[in-house]
């Protein structure tokens, strides 16, 4: 959970010390589960409020609190700082799985092909490593321009391993 230390103490300097601590414990609480229970004695609980004292003090807490939540217990920053995480958590799972794709061999066969095709060749051109126009995805391509075969036991291996199709 982000926290802007410079932000929270402009809005909260007027709080005490038990304020302070029920007000986060109930931000934390928040991040945590996306909500807080509507209900004043799950609230209290979460502040940390046990017992007729902690009643008597919840009654003062809520007072110098609420005005941080709207009437649903909802917290505007905090929604907002939730829906930003969750959306950096989905591009990089985005990433992830593209990341995943292209090192299994999914979205590039050519490339592999190609550079086995060069290795089998061991020597008689070289490969080079050039970058498409219609993908950010390097492709290599053999140097010289004429057609080359693959031996049967490289397009056997390479079929078994899903990066060529039939």
């Amino acid at each position: 959970m982000p926290l802007y230390i410079g932000d929270y103490l402009a809005d909260t300097r007027h709080l005490t010390t038990i304020q302070h601590g029920a007000y986060l414990l109930l931000i934390m609480h928040y991040w945590q589960r996306g909500e807080l229970p509507a209900d004043h004695e799950s609230l209290k609980r979460i502040a940390g409020l046990h017992g007729v004292d902690g009643q008597n003090q919840w009654r003062s807490i809520c007072k110098a609190i609420a005005p941080f939540f709207d009437e649903n217990w909802r917290h505007k920053r905090i929604d907002a700082e939730l829906k930003k995480s969750r959306e950096i958590s989905e591009k990089r799972a985005m990433s992830g799985r593209k990341g995943g794709l292209l090192n299994r061999g999914k979205n590039n066969n050519g490339r592999f092909v190609t550079q086995a095709i060069a290795k089998q060749r061991d020597g008689q051109s070289q490969s080079h490593i050039e970058s498409s126009s219609a993908s950010s995805v390097p492709v290599a391509k053999p140097a010289m321009a004429t057609k080359t075969e693959a031996s049967p036991s490289l397009v056997s291996s390479l079929k078994s391993k899903g990066w060529v199709s039939s």
